[in-house]
């Protein structure tokens, strides 16, 4: 599969938790995701923390809800692309691992 774009709502609501602590991603705008199936294969994890047990429960439940449909994924062969349109996606889509900002809304 390929990862043409992360849900940005979810990804701002998970952001916004006040359990949400740290994250790293490695799925990358554009490039092959898999399914997950241990950790190597992980797109990536996201760390909760709260002193309150019920908010942290409840975050981590909220979680687990977005992050089923958080990557947008469509089959590899759907995509049909020239390699100066990848590379221009890419440029204005750029995201490192570990540090996944969405774009301005506006």
């Amino acid at each position: 599969n390929i990862n043409p774009r992360i849900d940005e709502d979810k990804w701002k609501e998970i952001i916004s938790m006040s359990s949400f602590k740290t994250c790293m991603l490695t799925a990358v705008v554009g490039q092959p995701i898999v399914k997950t199936i241990d950790a190597v294969t992980a797109s990536g994890n996201i760390n909760l923390i709260n002193e309150d047990p019920k908010k942290l429960e409840a975050d981590y439940k909220r979680l687990h809800e977005l992050a089923d449909d958080l990557f947008e994924a469509r089959p590899a062969d759907e995509r049909r692309s020239t390699m100066a349109e990848r590379a221009t996606a890419a440029e204005r889509e750029s995201v490192a691992a570990g540090s996944y900002e969405p774009p301005a809304s506006g």
